[in-house]
C-alpha cells in the first residue's frame, strides 16, 4: 500500500520482489519506487491478517507520504526483508508510532472548512462526477507522486464506493482511493503514449503541487471530462 498526498493504492502479491536501482528501491510488480536516502522513519508492527502477518510502515518525515507494506515472514520474502532493514537507523518504541496516512500539507482555515463540507457530500466535486461515469472494465492508469515516492498502477475498473470524502476504486484484489478534499484543481488533456492517444486528468492540491494523474485509453472521455470541469469547481 502506498499513500501519497491523498491518493492511495493497495494490492495483494504472493511474493515481494524489490530491486536496488541507483539511489532508489523499486517494487516492479506493485509499480512503486522510493528513494533510499529520503528522511524517513520505519515502523515494524504486527498485522491484522494472521499471526505471521507483519507490516512495515515508512513515514517520510519531510512530506505527507507513507509507504506501508504487509507481508508474511516466509523465505520467499527474506530478500525484501534484508533490503528494507538496511534502511533502519534507529528503533522507536511502539507507542511513539504516529502514522501520517491522515496528515496532509497544512491549509488555511477557509480550506479546512471546505474540506469538512466535502467530507459530508462529495457530489459537488467534478472528479466525483467523472469517476461516477466510468464504465465497468474501463482500463485506467493511476499515477500518484510525492517528494520521495512514486507509484504507477494500471487496472480494469470494476466498481467504486465513497466514504467521508474518499472515493475507493475497486479492481479485483486491488483497491485505489483518492481523497477528494485534497484535489483542488484539475486539468484534462490528450497525450500520446506508445503511439496511441489517452485522455489524462491531472489533479493538484491547494499548494499547486501535482498529486495524481488518471489516464484512460482513447480520446472519447475528453469532452465529458472537460464539461464536468467547466460546470463544477472543486471547493477552495
Amino acid at each position: 500500500m502506498l499513500h501519497t498526498n491523498g491518493a492511495m493504492s493497495s494490492q495483494s502479491m504472493a511474493r515481494i520482489q524489490a530491486l536496488e536501482i541507483d539511489n532508489s528501491i523499486s517494487i516492479p510488480e506493485a509499480g512503486v519506487t522510493l528513494l533510499k536516502d529520503a528522511p524517513h522513519e520505519i515502523y515494524l508492527y504486527e498485522g491484522t491478517m494472521s499471526h505471521r502477518d507483519i507490516c512495515i510502515e515508512i513515514n517520510f518525515t519531510e512530506a505527507a507520504e507513507t509507504l506501508c507494506i504487509s507481508f508474511d515472514l516466509t523465505l520467499e520474502n527474506q530478500a525484501f526483508i534484508n533490503l528494507i532493514t538496511k534502511l533502519v537507523a534507529k528503533v522507536w518504541p511502539l507507542h511513539s508510532h504516529k502514522s501520517v496516512r491522515d496528515k496532509y500539507a497544512p491549509n488555511c482555515h477557509c480550506c479546512l472548512e471546505k474540506q469538512e463540507e466535502l467530507r459530508k457530500d462529495t457530489s459537488s466535486h467534478p472528479l466525483s462526477k467523472i469517476l461516477l461515469n466510468l464504465e465497468e472494465a474501463t482500463h485506467l492508469k493511476l499515477t500518484h507522486s510525492g517528494q520521495f515516492s512514486h507509484s504507477v498502477q494500471e487496472f480494469q475498473y470494476c466498481s467504486q464506493s465513497t466514504h467521508w470524502g474518499i472515493v475507493y476504486l475497486h479492481a479485483g484484489t486491488r483497491q485505489y482511493s483518492i481523497d477528494l478534499t485534497q484535489v483542488y484543481s484539475l486539468h484534462a488533456r490528450v497525450d500520446i503514449f506508445k503511439g496511441r492517444p489517452q485522455t489524462v486528468l491531472t489533479g493538484f492540491n491547494a499548494h499547486g503541487h501535482k498529486i495524481l494523474e488518471l489516464a484512460q485509453e482513447g480520446m472519447s472521455a475528453l469532452h465529458q471530462w472537460e464539461n464536468e470541469l467547466k460546470t463544477a469547481t472543486p471547493s477552495r
